[in-house]
């Protein structure tokens, strides 16, 4: 799980004000109630988040464990050429090896970090990089650039790390439920099975 905090917004020197942080909160976990499918929840997540004071674009994976790869579910506000390069994520890959650590990590393109390349060729003067956990599983990632300003306040870190926070509870409900039909679905094809059998 994320070792960074992610509890509920209320710094004081929050930008926006406290009042306009919770009012957000609220207003996802309205929109992600509503969500039938993970990808739902994870494209609310980064709409929301693309409405942080200083967030400028971004966008959101979904980790499929089976196969260990990351996959972008949805973008805003980046070059099409940037999306293209970074589509896919293996386990191999070193951005991988960072989010599976569980860290959130907060870079600026002139810090010594493993994509400080990357920062600097396409012009993104700070980046937040935030695991989605749950239950100590990752199920997402959520990038987040600044284009124009060094990097994110405090009070807008809080409310990513709450984006995420929530993030990974939903998924976790819309899986768990899923499955749960599924296996009702199995559980009813057995009974219709053994009566017809019966009936035979």
């Amino acid at each position: 799980m994320p070792r960074s905090s992610a509890k509920t917004i209320r710094s004081s020197k929050a930008s926006p004000p406290v009042q306009g942080l919770v009012q957000l909160e609220r207003d996802l976990l309205v929109q992600l109630a509503r969500c039938p499918t993970p990808e739902g929840a994870l494209k609310v997540v980064l709409k929301v988040a693309c409405g942080l004071p200083g967030v400028e674009g971004g966008g959101i994976y979904r980790y499929d464990s089976d196969h260990a790869i990351l996959s972008l579910v949805a973008d805003e506000g980046l070059p099409k050429k940037f999306v293209s390069e970074v589509t896919r994520y293996d386990s191999r890959s070193r951005e991988m090896k960072l989010v599976l650590k569980g860290t959130n990590l907060y870079l600026a393109k002139d810090e010594d970090s493993p994509v400080s390349e990357i920062l600097r060729r396409w012009k993104i003067h700070a980046l937040a990089v935030l695991p989605v956990f749950y239950a100590g599983r990752l199920r997402g990632v959520l990038n987040l650039a600044a284009f124009q300003r060094p990097g994110f306040s405090p009070a807008v870190r809080l409310a990513m790390e709450t984006l995420c926070r929530h993030a990974g509870v939903i998924i976790d409900r819309i899986e768990s439920e899923h499955a749960l039909r599924e296996s009702e679905e199995r559980y009813r094809e057995l009974v219709e099975a053994i009566d017809e059998g019966v009936f035979v």
